[in-house]
């Protein structure tokens, strides 16, 4: 496939993702997207005051507790819009919510009654919550282009593999949903796809001042959008090791890292100082844990298997409060889909190994040393290690992880999966793979 072919496929899938993420701002109900009325109020607070909330002991739950960033992006874009009505829908709740909580059905699923002036020029907070959607939108699109760039300089000489990637990531129906939805996770998938491209834009072509300046920005304005790219800083740290490692430069590990995390900590260190004054740990989740509870039992083993359904199912869609799934077959689609990739990964990974004439752990080396090689390892471990805290976080929590806080590291999952799926067919029918799985998730 030439750059040209490739361009031109991009611009269709990032209309069509707008177009779509456009449907689901302005028909799904209002506050009715993940946790909407906390992070809708979070704005509302931000506009009225110019400061960010404090969640106050007793308070119970909200999201004073959370980083600021994307919630002041949603006040810039929403500033004017009045808030008369937003008290009202504290009691709106629907007594009915929950019927068939997460099953496929035809009951009535909405959080909220919506009041006939629930509409467009009758209500503030109607036309406030599709602002910020709208607005949240246009982040979507941007963490789209910038996987297909991540994707680019994973693999620069043949731009199907960086399409496959970028339509898989963009017909994700969670991740469509969510985009148009008022949610920090889609800061947080903004900075942490620039932190991906800026962790393998180094280790293809090097480190330099402005390069590791663009990755600490990443870095510190990922901290704060949300914490789940915390996960990234290590991934950083062990991208600048593996180039100093491979070009026997040790000192510019050093001296790069210090660039690199210094300018993170230009906007870490202050809001982290802010957050331990408030609730005293520099993360606030020790007051978060207060007001939406702990777990009363300990996480059991008969517990994993519902929280990976759980986590997988919310990944790839639950639309509303997750309480819409998808259909069952959709589900095990994916998970097949999944499967395969993660064999094609395994097979890729054997046959390097097998092929090389040196032993296992020399041939590892050796494929840490390569530039491709380097730049899939990064992305796996950005992977693992934002998987790893959600575990933690699962036997701290009453309640399940969602598949949005992977979003972060949603171009290390799609390019990933497309590179796994890819190692079953000859690489003529790349080109072939990219639009067919693009336009599979299209019709999903």
């Amino acid at each position: 496939m030439s750059e040209q072919t490739a361009r031109r496929l991009l611009s269709a899938i990032l209309i069509l993702f707008i177009v779509l993420g456009i449907a689901y701002a302005l028909t799904t109900p209002t506050l009715e997207a993940p946790d909407e009325v906390y992070h809708y109020d979070y704005i509302r607070k931000l506009v009225n005051t110019g400061r960010p909330p404090v969640l106050e002991e007793g308070s119970g739950r909200g999201f004073g507790h959370h980083a600021p960033l994307y919630y002041a992006y949603g006040a810039l874009v929403s500033f004017w819009v009045g808030d008369s009505d937003l008290s009202a829908w504290t009691e709106r709740h629907n007594p009915y919510f929950g019927y068939q909580y997460g099953e496929v059905g035809q009951d009535n699923k909405n959080l909220y009654i919506h009041p006939a002036d629930d509409a467009f020029g009758k209500s503030d907070t109607w036309l406030g919550v599709r602002l910020v959607r709208l607005a949240s939108t246009v982040l979507g699109a941007i963490t789209v282009w910038i996987i297909y760039r991540v994707g680019r300089e994973v693999f620069p000489g043949r731009p199907e593999m960086a399409l496959g990637a970028a339509g898989l990531s963009a017909f994700i129906p969670e991740f469509l949903f969510i985009s148009g939805a008022i949610n920090d996770d889609n800061g947080a998938a903004v900075f942490g796809a620039l932190a991906l491209w800026a962790t393998t834009r180094i280790l293809h072509k090097g480190p330099t001042h402005r390069r590791c300046l663009a990755l600490g920005l990443a870095l510190g304005l990922g901290w704060l959008s949300k914490l789940t790219v915390v996960a990234l800083l290590p991934t950083a740290g062990f991208a600048l090791a593996l180039v100093a490692w491979r070009n026997h430069r040790w000192h510019d590990l050093l001296r790069f890292g210090l660039i690199t995390f210094a300018v993170a900590a230009l906007f870490i260190v202050p809001w982290a100082a802010r957050q331990t004054i408030h609730y005293g740990d520099p993360t606030g989740t020790s007051r978060e844990m207060s007001e939406w509870g702990l777990r009363e039992k300990p996480v059991a083993l008969s517990d994993l298997g519902p929280d990976l359904y759980w986590l997988r199912t919310s990944f790839w869609g639950r639309l509303g409060y997750n309480q819409i799934p998808l259909a069952r077959w959709i589900y095990q689609l994916l998970d097949g889909m999944t499967l395969l990739a993660g064999l094609g990964l395994i097979h890729l990974t054997v046959n390097r190994l097998l092929s090389s004439p040196h032993s296992p752990a020399i041939a590892v080396l050796d494929i840490l040393s390569s530039v491709r090689g380097s730049q899939i390892a990064a992305l796996a471990a950005a992977l693992m290690l934002t998987f790893g805290p959600m575990v933690v976080r699962r036997f701290l929590r009453p309640m399940p992880n969602f598949g949005r806080y992977l979003f972060p590291v949603l171009s290390s999952i799609t390019i990933l999966m497309f590179t796994g799926l890819s190692a079953w067919l000859p690489r003529r029918y790349h080109a072939h793979l990219a639009i067919g799985i693009s336009s599979g998730m299209l019709a999903l």
